[in-house]
């Protein structure tokens, strides 16, 4: 008899539908199913398993028993996603293959990305049915026969009539979108009369991993980014709000100035993308190469590349929020409360494609990166989501005594802990599948369930935390000053916040986006930059990229002496400009004296509060060279894990105040002075 998992049956499967199966290979080219889950119709065939042979000479590979070609124009790339040639592959190396697979040519491969090394539990195949028999109850899809059997789910997708669709037939990329509708307006229409219940959970993951980093300059007669519109709908409304923010930003300025609207938080990068190039930033910053080489005259080059090691550790740990109550939670956006009304309306498949999802996050990380994940614990969090695991438990119908028993809790865990996959960002590994199957005697698909719906009680972990932003949207204008600094960028805060408010408020498709997550905190934030004149003059002066103004506001909230070695370094470089350094201050700042360069700047900030904004100004961090210095001396001379805490939490605070490759946002400049 067919198995049958949330109502579904193998009948329910017909020829033309989109499926995604994971199971393990037998003989030929086999798959045996743990589970098949029903797609929305898209034309991209996706295998991922172990390549099982490679011929150089014929440009072939082979994976689940199909020998396939892979022409010069398919993109390949390693597990740092940098390009590299069919050569660099090997036999038992993990692959994710994607193209696209017709019944007279079979697959032809577009790309080939090689995954990390514990991605082998399980093969995956994603693309349309050919054919299905009920007798011998197999199926075959992408050149595979899938066998089915009583340990077989079969999912539901949560629209079911539109994943039983068959595919479209391909469609040239320049019929689309003929309407001459933003793709932002057509992907709100289609939440129009929805309800926030219906939002699928996979759309807290995948939205704020898609609006990426960039800067553009724009004129402020238009304040619109020029060239081809984003074909991503999150990406549009992203700049569609920093064109309004610009543009009335613009409008509210009348002197010269710096003007910037932008958005930053997980829109652009989550947490875990950050600390991928965090620590490299820092090293730039604080020149911590150099202070390493002074440092040689004292102690062992070992003693002191352990002790940087450590406190990377330590930074990046405080960055992903290692052991604390949200912890992985940070890296999606909110999830709202494991309420009744939430669950009822949730399918495992859903919850399934979400933590599968976050589970790739880690494949761009680097080693240190990852081992800090696989030594991650829950911390703070455990009691939270031990609560949510049971829920989830009684909902699926499972034993609850995983969640129940604090033996049985607590054995669990350190079964994902010893495989290396506790923290929801790594993905799962045979081990622990296998070692939660033999503890809880549990089928090794069950095993890999309750491990999926303890990842997901994990990432619901901000359902109460109502001061954590999302994302966060922002006008900084940078502005000249003269003796009355502060009055003059109090009322420019004013004037920017309003500015930034007004817009949020009354763009339409912030508003809908709103009504479609409600669950998702937005933060306004209005930012100012007085400085003298001459500071300002080289500030305008930063030619080349455009991260060199962001980067100036960076070097700033490093310190005095930090920033008066940046300012020396950047007027040597822009001589040319002529730039008038008359006055003690610059002079200074010339010879590397610290003087008192970071009180001439004034930079003020407002944000949303329960009432009215809050309203304060912003210091720089102490990070100066020769403190770094003692801090590390004293690490190195006595071990202290108290230095490596404060020096740690220094430098995280640093790499989340940088805006240089954290932002998408569009700049402008007012007056002709001002390039």
């Amino acid at each position: 008899m067919a198995t049958v998992i949330q109502g579904l049956q193998l009948s329910v499967l017909q020829a033309g539908q989109r499926v995604k199966i994971h199971g393990t290979l037998a003989q030929g080219a086999t798959l045996v199913a743990c589970s098949i889950s029903m797609k929305a119709p898209e034309e991209t065939t996706v295998l991922e398993g172990a390549i099982e042979g490679l011929d150089h000479h014929k440009q072939t590979l082979r994976i689940f028993g199909i020998e396939l070609s892979v022409l010069p124009n398919v993109d390949i790339k390693d597990r740092e996603r940098n390009p590299v040639p069919l050569t660099s592959i090997r036999v038992g190396d993990i692959a994710k293959l994607k193209g696209t697979c017709t019944a007279s040519r079979g697959l032809e491969v577009a790309s080939i990305k090689l995954q990390p090394a514990e991605s082998t539990l399980l093969a995956e195949v994603q693309g349309n049915i050919e054919s299905v028999d009920p007798l011998s109850r197999t199926l075959q899809a992408v050149g595979l026969t899938v066998v089915v059997t009583d340990e077989t789910t079969i999912n539901d997708f949560p629209d079911s009539a539109a994943a039983r669709k068959p595919a479209p037939a391909p469609t040239a990329a320049s019929d689309l979108d003929q309407s001459g509708e933003s793709s932002l307006e057509l992907a709100l229409d289609e939440c129009d009369g929805r309800t926030a219940a219906s939002v699928e959970l996979g759309e807290y993951m995948r939205m704020p991993i898609r609006g990426g980093p960039r800067l553009t300059r724009v004129e402020t007669d238009t304040c619109a980014a020029p060239g081809a519109r984003s074909s991503d709908a999150f990406e549009c409304l992203i700049d569609s709000l920093n064109g309004d923010v610009l543009a009335g930003l613009a409008r509210s300025t009348t002197g010269p100035a710096y003007l910037l609207a932008f958005v930053s938080g997980s829109p652009v990068r989550n947490r875990l993308q950050t600390a991928r190039s965090g620590w490299q930033r820092l090293v730039e910053c604080l020149n911590l190469d150099a202070v390493a080489r002074d440092l040689e005259r004292s102690f062992d080059r070992t003693a002191i590349d352990r002790a940087f090691s450590k406190l990377r550790r330590s930074t990046e740990a405080r960055l992903l929020l290692t052991g604390s109550r949200l912890g992985p939670a940070k890296l999606l956006f909110r999830l709202r409360g494991m309420d009744d009304k939430l669950l009822a309306g949730t399918s495992y498949n859903a919850i399934e494609r979400l933590v599968d999802e976050l589970a790739l996050l880690s494949s761009d990380c680097d080693e240190d990166t990852r081992a800090l994940l696989r030594e991650s614990d829950l911390g703070k969090s455990a009691s939270a989501v031990r609560r949510r695991l049971r829920v989830l438990l009684r909902r699926f119908d499972i034993d609850e005594t995983l969640a129940s028993s604090d033996r049985a809790f607590n054995e669990f865990v350190r079964i994902q802990q010893d495989a290396g996959c506790l923290h929801p960002a790594m993905p799962v590994t045979l081990d622990a599948v296998r070692g939660t199957a033999d503890a809880l005697a549990l089928p090794p698909v069950l095993s890999r369930r309750v491990i999926t719906l303890f990842r997901f009680a994990w990432l619901c972990g901000q359902e109460r935390a109502a001061g954590v932003s999302d994302f966060a949207i922002k006008g900084l204008i940078a502005i000249p000053h003269d003796a009355r600094a502060v009055e003059a960028a109090e009322k420019v805060l004013d004037q920017t916040y309003e500015v930034v408010l007004n817009a949020t408020d009354h763009h339409a498709g912030l508003q809908r986006f709103r009504d479609r997550y409600p669950d998702v905190r937005i933060e306004v934030v209005a930012q100012v930059v007085a400085m003298p004149t001459p500071l300002f003059d080289l500030f305008s002066s930063l030619e080349g990229p455009d991260e060199r103004r962001l980067d100036f506001f960076s070097r700033y909230r490093l310190g005095g002496e930090q920033f008066a070695n940046y300012l020396a370094e950047q007027h040597d470089l822009t001589a040319a400009a002529r730039l008038d350094f008359s006055g003690h201050t610059f002079d200074g700042a010339r010879r590397g004296e610290v003087a008192s360069l970071p009180d001439d700047v004034v930079f003020l900030t407002a944000k949303e509060g329960k009432k009215r904004a809050k309203r304060g100004r912003v210091g720089p961090f102490t990070v100066s060279s020769s403190r770094l210095r003692a801090g590390l001396e004293r690490l190195l001379a006595s071990h202290d894990d108290a230095e490596v805490s404060e020096w740690s939490w220094r430098f995280n605070e640093v790499t989340k105040s940088d805006l240089v490759g954290r932002i998408r946002g569009l700049w402008s400049v007012k007056a002709a002075d001002i390039r």
